[in-house]
């Protein structure tokens, strides 16, 4: 019975985080939509030590997002994958320690990696015939970032905030 509530609440957090990201994307103004939850909510599972459950709920987030995409499909969903094992290396390899400003640059890189991977794979994708870099893909990058770094480090903070295994005067 255990194992079913589990996988209920799994179920659960998929569904409440695909409709969350696709209501950023849809009904917020310009800046405040390029938001990557996916991404955030990603990087606070894994900061978390969740290494196992984290990216199955955010690549099956991502292969329902994918539906309503202009992309080849799967293609965001392997970066994705692939993004979240580098974050996961680095995680265990370089920044042993967890803190808000750890959050908040892994947040930056991974954002930054994230896009790098998926417009260039789209770039070869598409025989060298689209836009690889112009300042719009860079402003919309950095905005990307910006706000993907402001979600982790908020739900970092509140996760940290609340949770007793964490020591709240230590991470921030």
């Amino acid at each position: 019975m255990r194992w079913l509530r589990s996988i209920l609440q799994n179920i659960f957090f998929i569904i409440f985080l695909t409709g969350l990201q696709l209501a950023i994307r849809q009904l917020f103004p310009y800046p405040f939509n390029q938001l990557n939850l996916l991404l955030a909510s990603l990087l606070v599972l894994l900061l978390l030590e969740h290494p196992k459950f984290s990216p199955l709920c955010v690549l099956a987030s991502s292969i329902i997002l994918e539906i309503f995409t202009a992309v080849p499909w799967g293609l965001p969903s392997f970066i994705l994958l692939v993004t979240c094992l580098f974050v996961a290396f680095v995680l265990q390899t370089v920044f042993i320690q967890r803190s808000t400003l750890i959050a908040v640059f892994l947040a930056l890189v991974a954002t930054f990696f994230y896009r790098f991977a998926l417009n260039f794979t789209l770039f070869i994708t598409s025989r060298f015939e689209r836009e690889f870099f112009s300042l719009f893909f860079l402003s919309d990058w950095a905005l990307e970032a910006i706000f993907t770094s402001l979600a982790v480090c908020a739900g970092y903070g509140i996760v940290s905030a609340l949770s007793p295994r964490l020591k709240p005067h230590y991470v921030f």
